[in-house]
């Protein structure tokens, strides 16, 4: 039963989170937009079918690397949201994310900023406390930042 437990964790941790350069990623949120995401080398097209309406964006990331797409709840609202991340260009040590949440109503994606620097680097999610927790470069010394909704 763990073990089931275990696969299923993992298999869901895969499906929002590990997606291929070039797969298309496509979803359902609360108030039946169809959202599709298709990574190609440093961009994500972005299409949502709202109302009846097609909209388009294209995002793009300062990299020569690929773009990866990761699914999840960023603001805590219960809508799906997405960030485009890749690894940073020097020595590859630290991902670079940006985090685009849903504005419901609208049909549309808005880019949102951490509260302590202009990109969010290492994110992790505290959904308990509702908090984006990022590192940041103050004074040459790795910082924490929490961006709260």
């Amino acid at each position: 039963m763990k073990f089931n437990n275990f696969l299923a964790s993992f298999c869901v941790f895969y499906v929002f989170n590990c997606h291929a350069s070039n797969t298309p990623i496509s979803f359902v949120n609360k108030d039946s937009s169809l959202v599709k995401l298709t990574p190609k080398k440093n961009l994500v097209n972005v299409q949502i079918e709202f109302r009846g309406q097609l909209k388009s964006e294209i995002v793009t990331v300062e990299t020569e690397q690929d773009a990866k797409v990761s699914i999840d709840d960023y603001n805590f609202d219960g809508f799906k949201d997405f960030s485009v991340r890749h690894l940073d260009d020097g020595k590859g040590t630290y991902t670079i994310h940006r985090i685009f949440i849903y504005a419901p109503g609208k049909g549309k994606f808005n880019e949102i900023f951490p509260a302590c620097s202009d990109e969010f680097i290492n994110v992790r999610l505290n959904k308990t406390k509702k908090l984006i927790i990022s590192s940041y470069l103050k004074e040459s010394t790795w910082a924490i930042c929490q961006t709260k909704f």
